[in-house]
């Protein structure tokens, strides 16, 4: 591992937290397909993938990057910054070479909230600016691709992991804005909404989801999300191994 990349794992793992705005106390969220750790160390190594499968997670991934923007405590809206795509990747190798039997959005807290911490401090506070979005998937490319549901899995997966922040990140006190069982209605909403917005990015569907969700059930016309149904919960907790 060269040597700037070991010292910045190196800063990350061992340092203590930094502080930075608190996560929204709730006692679980929903990760919504999100990888786990076994899954991810093959695909890295090369054993056994699909071809697509790496790149999936790398979607699923910038997906969660992108709502934690719109969601998450960074004043800035954009928690990569100048770290490279190489240094992340190697922190949720650690993480998952550490703890096999966890998921991917377990290392993720602790890696938004220590890339946030070692920032330099502003000489003067500065209005939050838009989120930035790392997901470039188009919806014409999700339409193209309606017939094809090896492809509409892959790119759906960036929708799910903004799911997935906005879940640990976002106001909604459940930790699980659609509830289990919710993959159709997912890809109904993007296919209805980049109807309308042939030109955008697939990503920009989510954001309206979540405020029809909320607002359907301020209405009384859904029931409260319950953050129950299937594996892929998770503690509201920090693991910081």
């Amino acid at each position: 591992m060269p040597t700037v990349l070991a010292a910045f794992l190196l800063a990350l793992q061992s340092a203590s937290p930094p502080a930075v705005a608190a996560a929204p106390a709730k006692p679980f969220y929903r990760a919504h397909r999100a990888p786990d750790c076994r899954s991810w160390a093959q695909v890295r190594t090369g054993r056994g993938a699909l071809p697509l499968l790496e790149a999936a997670y790398n979607l699923w991934f910038h997906g969660y990057v992108t709502g934690f923007n719109a969601h998450g405590p960074d004043p800035a809206g954009d928690l990569l910054g100048p770290a490279t795509w190489k240094q992340l990747g190697a922190f949720i190798d650690a993480y998952c070479a550490r703890n096999p039997s966890h998921l991917v959005a377990d290392a993720l807290e602790p890696l938004a909230i220590d890339l946030i911490g070692r920032r330099p401090v502003p000489a003067r506070r500065e209005a939050r600016r838009l989120a930035t979005m790392t997901v470039e998937t188009s919806c014409e490319e999700w339409t193209r691709a309606r017939r094809d549901q090896l492809m509409r899995t892959y790119y759906g997966g960036a929708a799910r992991g903004y799911l997935t922040a906005y879940n640990r990140w976002g106001p909604d006190p459940s930790g699980d804005a659609l509830g289990p069982g919710n993959d159709a209605l997912i890809d109904r909403w993007i296919d209805k909404w980049c109807r309308g917005h042939s030109r955008a990015r697939l990503i920009e569907a989510v954001a309206p989801l979540v405020r029809h969700l909320a607002a359907e059930r301020a209405a009384g016309r859904l029931p409260p999300g319950k953050a129950e149904g299937n594996e892929q919960l998770i503690p509201a907790v920090p693991d910081r191994r």
